[in-house]
């Protein structure tokens, strides 16, 4: 059994005669309940009075339950407000607010004021105490404060930080019977509103602060923060090894905004294996002091993507993330479906993808799945297969039309909303089918306690449209802080305050730099700071923070036998130095834990034992009929042989990866459109020789918005009228840069545009496209592939050929093709890259004989293709004897696959 965070030594009479004792928060509460609790067993008893111990604000409002249950009035007729209907109040205030309407920030600003607010009353300043009106600033806090109390009475309402006073009174009038003694236990400064109130509910008040004198104190100094952290870990881990009775507490002061960073670290010390997949959840030697928001735990994360269903667009990714939470019922989900329907929506190439077009495709896309897993497909062409997830999309947007009232715009309270995502939760199956652990099912119950609060919201904010009920929902979730309950681990990782007045036997505080420590002066903005300074309230000034600091350091150095403090030698480009009150520490030697942490997953390579077993080639293909693809097929054999079998016999192609905006792929293909266009109309260069400026103007414009339109009509959300426009101009500029090139050409024909072949080369049946066949004007034939990137004729030759497409092309013409080129079609350097059997006078197509760009070529044409056809049929027959050997041509060829899980690429090179 670990030993108890507290030592109960200074509180023995007030527990021995049951006296309220009351801490600053829950956590010290609870460690002192578990310190009683500990020590009962420790005598060998089953059973005991439990001691009153309560957190400040748990106290306050059981005295006011009790005073409702004695039926004092105004605890009868006054609802206690939470947090966030505060939070709303005070943002009306502000937005029917003359001088705070422009206001561009009304939320930090109404959290700002509320904070003020909760100053002057702790602090006992009267709202028309004429100090608040010397500045412009007091006098607005005045007003909205006003305004606020206003609201509050109207509506019977208290707000939690008036509920001291209101005890006061209820004392003063002997509602309640005055306490003996109060024990305060943990508190650094007492606000004088709590001050006055214990005052009048007991007749004595100890104030009660637990000490130990430390046997070491010294100060560490690490290169960065992160280094800090590691440290730490290294040395907590090193002490509960030596110790197993020990317990330690690890200080961060800013742990709310790094706790992932330190978990990640403490993690990679103590329980590496914890990040495995599949790893169950289990309590690790460490614990945290700060929450994280409910609204960033996966199993809500899940619920509110559900809710995004009520949203008339989703991106891609979300919809991606949606199907594939494990926190949905999809046992009814024939298995396969999803990843089959997912695939198509990334195929789809679009950002946003509306919940109609999806509910659409779902049904459309089931379809076809059912129709590949029939061995023999028979069926009633009326007889479609039902989708199960088709019929929950529709149901869940039934419910929303249900709720709307028949429109979107229908406004309704919050609780309205509620009933309605609570019913398309419950529809959707969430939280899944699969037994939640201990933590998931309280966050599960603290998502619905939560969203029990936003029906309770009705009256503190207008009445809201779906889309603004959703918004609001996700910003509750935000600000609720999830913390889970789980069993004390030896290692407490505290934020500053919430370790004041625990015990351990050893405590690192982190981050005690000259930079942060003191921390400077941060007084409310809308408070004067004369009368901030004057009644000493927390952050007002430089002297106010210094006592804060001397105190908070002290308290840490009698809360533990032994006491490291540390600071990182340098943050950014910045250099620092310990905090001044700690430079009559002794320096700790670090050294012994300073190795680095292990890399789980070099570890787990280190003790590796791999089966080498090296396969080269497979079965032959059986049905080449059956085999997907065109000149890509070559070309992958060429690049490499395993890369052809996985992308075109077992068809494992990469997840599509959804780009936002259009892609070079997507300007290539409306390019293609744009040029087809053009020579269907012209087909030869002396219609395009004739055609005046103004006509050649007519016919690109024609070609472009051709092109453009039919891309909007795939992509219409992406094709805004701006970009359209923008992407008219520069395709239009691009189409008149090439057609001047082409007619610099001797006279040709235009035989074939963009045509579509079916043929068979060396036993492989192939798809192939031709973009482009011109005649010459001796009858020859000349072969284009257009280019919107430039391009290399070397991707032609040698016997594993980078670019075999058109190479294929000439040895399946069934006229003899003399020349071939790409044609690079780029705004601002249109040019020719292409070679020839003679001149063909067109510049940048070589003769072979020219051979002007000294790469290696055969004197002939002949022989040219005699090299193709040598070389293509190779690297067919290769591909249809089952040639799998993993052998890229070059690394770069595996940087761009993607497949090298497959493959196991680097394993071969271990």
């Amino acid at each position: 059994m670990s030993k108890a965070l507290f030592d109960l030594t200074a509180l023995r009479p007030a527990l021995t005669e049951q006296h309220t004792i009351i801490t600053p928060n829950r956590r010290m509460a609870a460690k002192i309940h578990a310190a009683y609790a500990q020590e009962k067993v420790a005598m060998g008893l089953h059973a005991w009075p439990t001691p009153r111990v309560m957190a400040l604000e748990a106290w306050l409002q059981s005295q006011w339950a009790r005073l409702a249950d004695l039926g004092y009035r105004p605890a009868l007729t006054r609802t206690l407000l939470t947090e966030f209907q505060t939070q709303l109040m005070w943002e009306q205030i502000l937005r029917q607010d003359e001088d705070a309407s422009a206001l561009l920030r009304v939320t930090s600003t109404a959290h700002t004021a509320h904070n003020a607010f909760k100053q002057l009353v702790l602090w006992q300043v009267e709202l028309d105490d004429n100090e608040l009106a010397t500045t412009s600033e007091g006098v607005m806090l005045q007003r909205w404060s006003v305004k606020f109390l206003g609201q509050c009475q109207q509506r019977h309402l208290l707000p939690v930080v008036q509920l001291a006073e209101a005890l006061s009174k209820a004392w003063q009038q002997q509602w309640l019977t005055k306490l003996n003694e109060v024990w305060l236990v943990g508190f650094d400064t007492l606000a004088p509103l709590y001050q006055s109130l214990f005052k009048v509910a007991a007749d004595a008040v100890h104030d009660i602060r637990p000490t130990c004198e430390p046997e070491t104190k010294a100060l560490a100094c690490l290169p960065r923060f992160h280094d800090e952290l590691r440290v730490a870990a290294q040395w907590a881990k090193s002490v509960l090894t030596e110790n197993q009775e020990a317990m330690i507490g690890i200080i961060v002061p800013t742990l709310s905004q790094c706790r992932d960073q330190v978990e990640r670290i403490f993690q990679q010390v103590f329980e590496p294996q914890y990040m495995l997949a599949g790893t169950a959840r289990y309590t690790l030697p460490f614990n945290f002091s700060a929450g994280t928001p409910l609204s960033q735990q996966p199993i809500v994360v899940s619920a509110l993507m559900m809710l995004q269903l009520n949203r008339p667009h989703l991106s891609n990714s979300t919809w991606q993330a949606l199907f594939n939470t494990p926190f949905w019922r999809i046992s009814l989900y024939e298995e396969g479906f999803l990843a089959y329907f997912l695939r198509e929506l990334a195929d789809l190439q679009q950002e946003q993808l509306s919940t109609s077009l999806v509910r659409y495709r779902s049904q459309a896309s089931y379809s076809r799945w059912y129709q590949l897993q029939q061995v023999n497909p028979q069926g009633d062409l009326l007889d479609e297969p039902s989708c199960y997830l088709t019929q929950q999309l529709q149901r869940f947007e039934q419910l929303k039309i249900e709720h709307q009232g028949g429109y979107q715009g229908n406004r309704q309270w919050p609780s309205h909303w509620a009933k309605l995502f609570a019913k398309q939760l419950e529809l959707l199956g969430w939280p899944g089918e699969h037994r939640l652990d201990s933590v998931e099912y309280q966050q599960v119950t603290c998502f619905y306690e939560a969203l029990k609060h936003f029906a309770g919201l009705d009256g503190f904010t207008e009445t809201l449209t779906l889309q603004e009920a959703l918004a609001l929902f996700q910003r509750q979730l935000q600000q609720n802080t999830f913390q889970a309950q789980t069993k004390d681990s030896p290692i407490q990782i505290l934020g500053a305050l919430e370790g004041a007045g625990l015990r351990f036997s050893h405590c690192w505080l982190i981050g005690f730099d000259d930079s942060h420590w003191p921390p400077s002066p941060a007084p409310n903005p809308l408070i004067p700071i004369a009368m901030q300074v004057r009644l000493h309230m927390p952050h007002a000034s430089a002297e106010r923070e210094l006592t804060f600091t001397q105190s908070l350091i002290s308290g840490y150095q009698h809360n533990a036998q032994h006491v490291v403090f540390s600071y990182a030698k340098h943050e950014g480009e910045r250099e620092q130095s310990p905090c001044p009150l700690l430079n009559d520490l002794p320096s700790l030697d670090i050294n012994r834990w300073l190795k680095p942490v292990n890399n789980y997953a070099d570890t787990l390579l280190a003790h590796r034992h791999l089966e080498r077993w090296r396969v080269d080639h497979s079965s032959g293909v059986a049905q080449p009929a059956q085999v997907r693809g065109g000149s890509r097929i070559l070309q992958n054999q060429a690049l490499c042989p395993f890369k052809a079998f996985a992308e075109h016999r077992l068809r494992v192609n990469p997840w599509p990866q959804v780009v936002f905006g259009i892609t070079p792929q997507d300007r290539g293909q409306y390019l293609h459109q744009a040029l087809a266009f053009c020579w269907q109309q012209l087909g030869k260069r002396q219609e395009l020789m004739v055609l005046t400026e103004e006509q050649e103007e007519q016919l690109v414009n024609a070609a472009v918005d051709e092109a453009l339109e039919q891309f909007r009509k795939r992509q219409p959300q992406l094709m805004t009228p701006r970009l359209y426009k923008m992407e008219q101009q520069r395709l239009k500029e691009t189409l008149l840069q090439w057609l001047s090139l082409e007619k610099a050409r001797p006279d040709f024909e235009v035989v074939v545009i963009e045509k579509r072949r079916r043929c068979e080369f060396a036993g492989l049946p192939l798809q192939l496209q031709v973009d482009r066949i011109d005649r010459l004007a001796d009858g020859t034939l000349l072969l284009i592939d257009y280019k919107s990137s430039t391009s290399q004729l070397q991707g032609w030759l040698g016997e594993r050929p980078d670019n075999p497409q058109l190479p294929l092309y000439v040895l399946q013409a069934k006229q003899p093709v003399t020349a071939l080129a790409f044609a690079e079609v780029r705004r601002g350097l249109c040019q020719w890259q292409g070679l020839a059997a003679a001149a063909v006078g067109i510049e940048g197509i070589d003769a072979l004989t020219a051979n002007k760009r000294r790469i290696a070529l055969p004197a002939q044409w002949d022989e040219l293709i005699e090299q193709w056809q040598t070389h293509l049929t190779r690297l067919v027959k290769d591909f249809l004897q089952g040639d799998i050997r993993v052998a890229p041509k070059r690394p770069q060829v595996c940087q761009q696959c993607q497949r090298q899980s497959l493959c196991r690429v680097q394993e071969l090179l271990l």
